[in-house]
């Protein structure tokens, strides 16, 4: 029994070939190694994913937030110097914004 799963879970994990166990100690303490290697996998998978969607959020956020201030300044008849400086200060503050949730996402690693 104890090879059949070994077996089961090597192959599950692509780990067939390099890996030689001759007893069932040993195999036992890789199909172990194995098991964890995977769900540490799972782990990065999901944390590097939620940094995509995080990055698709903010994306969407700065557009909204940029057309809003954009079209309130073109209501308003602000000069095109103050509209630079305000579509740098969004800019800027969202990046921060950005940047510190992802620096808290990778730290949850």
């Amino acid at each position: 029994y104890v090879r059949s799963l070994f077996y089961a879970v090597s192959v599950v994990s692509t780990m067939y070939g390099p890996v030689a166990a001759e007893n069932n100690n040993e195999r036992n303490f890789t199909m172990m190694l194995m098991l964890a290697a995977g769900v540490i996998f799972a782990v990065v998978v999901r944390s590097v994913t939620n940094l995509v969607v995080s990055f698709g959020e903010y994306k969407t956020e700065f557009r909204q937030r940029m057309k809003r201030a954009m079209k309130f300044m073109r209501a308003n008849n602000v000069g095109p110097h103050l509209q630079l400086r305000v579509r740098r200060y969004i800019e800027n503050l969202l990046d921060n914004q950005f940047e510190s949730k992802a620096n808290a996402e990778l730290m949850t690693m």
